[in-house]
């Protein structure tokens, strides 16, 4: 009889497979290779069970006494974004399992399994919260509960890393929250799958990609900046963003002419293996930006800022970007053949030795 593993994530595999998908395949991928696999996830409305690609799908709905059940967790000071996902039944779920991780802080229920409970703390949402908010207006109702929300975040996830009963998971052994941390092991972020390693070095030496959720604070207020900088070494450069985005932020970066918005696209092939190079400029950001591992997936240079490299495993083959001078520089040694095809080496390298890990 096989076990019973579980992740409880508040995305599904039915979802666009970017950022938080694919960080949850690598949490199924990590369960017990004899396990029954399962994705329990919070919804609002949603119940049902589905079976997609060997992976069971249940959705859990809020009900009434979830919701009662919130109003106590507040007040004992737990943070919003957990008691918005919790659930009754996924507890009563949970004594039935043989083992089960739970994507981000925000998923905890507070229950135990048979044998085996993991936390992902891959990315701080309290570091998280408190990033988004430095981006926002000084007197934005949202800037105050962002704020509000990562003082709580921090304080339940330190409650978390200090439990020694309960293994936590990191993307790299740069987290702030290493050096209290009780029980945990590092498991980097990964594509899965082998690179459609490239046969042709043609490029267009104007195009750069950026790829991610574009309503996304970091990202957005660094698409902004990245364009600016490039405008301010050359106009010619295009930024082709790839990404899904709300009709009021496209309005806004429509209005730069160096940007070339694609939305959400299934098949990134289709628009980035001629670029000269993808970006992460991004110095509000946490954890491990899934976008670099797509550039080394399809053989394009990787541009990144230090806290985006500070993220990854220190194998990683990406550029660091100091400042516009050196933005210029690297997009000069983008071009250069011999300078690709090694960056193209040394990206599938990276992508083999972290699926080893699996």
């Amino acid at each position: 009889m096989k076990n019973k593993g579980v992740v409880i994530s508040t995305c599904s595999p039915e979802d666009e497979t970017r950022g938080s998908v694919l960080r949850m395949h690598v949490l199924l991928n990590s369960l017990k290779k004899n396990n029954d696999k399962w994705v329990f996830c919070p919804s609002f409305f949603k119940s049902e069970t589905i079976f997609i690609d060997g992976i069971n799908i249940k959705y859990f709905p809020l009900t009434i006494f979830d919701i009662c059940r919130a109003v106590i967790l507040f007040f004992k000071g737990y943070p919003i974004s957990n008691i918005i996902f919790q659930r009754s039944h996924i507890l009563k779920e949970l004594y039935s399992s043989d083992e089960a991780i739970f994507h981000l802080s925000r998923t905890f229920q507070f229950s135990k399994v048979k044998n085996k409970v993991t936390i992902d703390l891959c990315e701080s949402l309290g570091d998280n919260y408190r990033l988004r908010a430095d981006l926002l207006p000084t007197f934005s109702l949202k800037k105050i509960l962002f704020n509000y929300e990562a003082k709580r975040l921090s304080k339940f996830e330190e409650s978390l890393a200090k439990n020694a009963a309960i293994e936590t998971l990191f993307i790299s052994s740069n987290d702030s929250l290493i050096p209290i941390a009780k029980n945990y092991s590092i498991l980097p972020n990964s594509i899965l799958s082998v690179p459609p390693k490239k046969t042709s070095n043609v490029i267009n030496e104007r195009k750069i990609v950026f790829i991610g959720q574009v309503d996304y604070e970091p990202n957005f207020y660094s698409i902004i900046n990245t364009s600016k900088m490039l405008n301010e070494i050359d106009a010619k450069y295009e930024l082709h963003v790839i990404g899904s985005l709300s009709s009021q932020n496209r309005k806004i970066l429509s209005g730069f002419s160096n940007i070339f918005l694609h939305g959400f696209v299934d098949n990134l092939e289709d628009v980035i293996t001629d670029a000269l190079c993808g970006v992460a400029l991004i110095d509000n950001g946490t954890g491990m930006q899934n976008k670099v591992l797509d550039y080394f997936f399809y053989g394009i240079p990787a541009l990144v800022s230090k806290n985006v490299y500070s993220g990854f495993p220190k194998e990683s083959p990406s550029l660091i970007i100091d400042d516009i001078e050196d933005l210029k520089l690297k997009l000069i040694d983008c071009c250069d053949i011999e300078n690709r095809i090694n960056l193209q080496d040394q990206g599938y390298t990276f992508l083999e030795k972290i699926n080893q890990s699996y």
